[in-house]
């Protein structure tokens, strides 16, 4: 039987992602999942693909928003409640989206860390971006800043095909899924359709085109000198589109809670 082994959020893109027992679903995904990220001077969003020194931040849930934590010290506290509710137009890798920019006092610690001009910004209730058709998205289908998607779900079936073949293992955490389903056949979820978590219901986007970010290690934040797992990975997942393959993106049908444990059922 399939069912979920972990459950990982990454509140703010490109930081460290927080393991959760549970998380509510939303339309735009897992409950504050990439609900804040980093612009530039022109309101484009920074990845760590550029600065791999935002995996070092690791965030934690508070009651009242997010203390970040560098270095195993709390730097910085992010309320959930920003003071600005003015919607700004922002774009993720060229997609429009909206946000909200946080205090001066928040975006002068990210310059300063970073050693350039950039805001944090918060995607509220007001906030808005679409999931796009390329991306398998459906009028109404919407997403906060992750890459693509709300949802991207990887097994463990197909990681232990890939590291079975690498010299180096690598973990999931270098995917930076929200969930990760044990039980299956390696790469069954190529040929999902949609799929049942729980109370929950997904369609399936698309299978996830995977970029440099996985070849940087969450820990150490070094970049893989021979470009693994890409490599590797290319020489048997290649993407229709081009590059390589590694996880399917999920948009929810169906809301409610996921639990670890949780049953998962590919429904077609």
């Amino acid at each position: 039987m399939m069912k979920v082994s972990h459950i990982c959020a990454y509140p703010v893109k490109s930081a460290a992602g927080v393991s959760l027992r549970f998380s509510r679903l939303t339309q735009k995904g897992l409950e504050q999942d990439r609900h804040w990220a980093l612009i530039g001077a022109d309101n484009e969003v920074i990845t760590a693909r550029e600065f791999p020194q935002l995996l070092a931040l690791k965030p934690e849930f508070t009651s009242d928003g997010l203390s970040l934590e560098f270095e195993g010290a709390a730097v910085l506290n992010i309320p959930y409640s920003p003071d600005n509710t003015d919607v700004t137009r922002i774009t993720v890798f060229k997609n429009p989206a909206t946000a909200v920019v946080l205090s001066d006092a928040i975006n002068t610690w990210f310059s300063d860390y970073l050693h350039i001009s950039c805001r944090l910004v918060y995607m509220d209730a007001h906030c808005h971006r679409d999931v796009l058709f390329e991306n398998g998205g459906k009028e109404g289908d919407v997403v906060a800043y992750a890459d693509e998607c709300p949802i991207l779900l990887l097994t463990e079936a197909s990681l232990e095909d890939l590291n079975a073949r690498l010299e180096q293992p690598v973990t999931y955490r270098n995917f930076r899924p929200n969930l990760v389903v044990q039980g299956s056949q390696a790469f069954a979820e190529d040929d999902w359709q949609s799929v049942q978590i729980g109370e929950c219901e997904f369609e399936v986007g698309q299978r996830c085109q995977r970029c440099v970010l996985t070849t940087i290690d969450p820990d150490t934040q070094i970049k893989h000198k021979s470009q693994e797992p890409l490599r590797t990975l290319s020489t048997y997942r290649r993407h229709p589109a081009g590059g390589v393959a590694f996880g399917i993106h999920l948009i929810p049908r169906r809301l409610g809670t996921i639990r670890l444990g949780d049953s998962v059922e590919a429904l077609a």
